[in-house]
């Protein structure tokens, strides 16, 4: 479908379109690369079995409230779906970065295995009808393995995001650069501290 999409837009844009006029600096993004990069990173993901979850999808900082007796909330549920859980949390460690996409914000290996392991606790806690004890059974393999999955999915992110950004551009009235966030977003898919072999 995003093909259909892309060259469609893109026919509108060079046909002059007025809907499509503001929003000729899309012609900037090589569709056709990212279409290409789209299939490579549908085989990489589709190599792991990651679960389907409910995935939040949108968890930015601006998302995640931590009070100080320790709870947290999570609020803004409208990208809330069933999801592979390593896209869910590839997307959470992408959004650490912010809008700007400052990649020195990106977590760490460290940071993101504390997490994955924590992550993995409370879903046995839950799972095991909050036993006490459950959560200690998280082994260092089950964290590694998932941190691998996540890995798959960092790209799948980025990707998902730029392309919903590349829309905004051509059809959103909010008063946001949604182009230079495209921009961003496609960028990271070939920096190399997120490509996998």
């Amino acid at each position: 479908r995003f093909g259909c999409w892309c060259r469609d837009a893109v026919s509108r844009v060079h046909a002059g379109d007025a809907d499509y006029a503001k929003s000729a600096k899309i012609l900037i993004f090589d569709l056709n690369a990212i279409e290409k990069e789209m299939h490579r990173i549908e085989a990489q993901t589709s190599s792991f079995r990651s679960p389907v979850v409910v995935g939040h999808n949108d968890l930015l900082c601006g998302n995640v409230f931590l009070f100080e007796d320790g709870s947290v909330d999570f609020i803004d549920f409208e990208y809330c779906a069933a999801t592979e859980r390593g896209f869910d949390i590839a997307n959470h460690f992408n959004e650490c970065v912010g809008f700007d996409c400052d990649w020195e914000n990106y977590p760490s290996k460290e940071q993101q295995i504390d997490f994955i392991r924590e992550y993995l606790s409370v879903v046995r806690y839950q799972t095991n009808n909050n036993s006490e004890g459950c959560a200690a059974s998280t082994s260092d393999s089950d964290v590694e393995s998932v941190w691998e999955e996540t890995q798959a999915y960092i790209n799948a992110s980025h990707l998902f995001w730029g392309l919903w950004a590349i829309i905004q551009t051509v059809h959103s009235p909010i008063d946001f650069d949604f182009f230079s966030y495209a921009f961003r977003r496609l960028s990271a898919i070939w920096l190399p501290q997120f490509r996998l072999p």
